[in-house]
């Protein structure tokens, strides 16, 4: 369980590493950021969207 954990903790860190020089460039780089975040957490990354997918115009908010 250790070796684990010790892995976990370089996979965070190559992680950390690899976006933190990207500053201010978060609209640019969400969709690569947010599926490596994904695989990361090992979380299954966002669905596409379809046609199908219904979008809720709220006008100016």
């Amino acid at each position: 369980m250790i070796m684990n954990v010790a892995s976990n903790c370089d996979i965070t860190a190559t992680f950390i590493a690899r976006w933190q020089p990207s500053g201010g460039k978060e609209l640019a780089n969400y969709q690569s950021f947010l599926i490596e975040l994904c695989t990361l957490l090992g979380v299954a990354p966002p669905e596409p969207t379809t046609t199908d997918d219904r979008h809720i115009n709220c006008g100016s908010v």
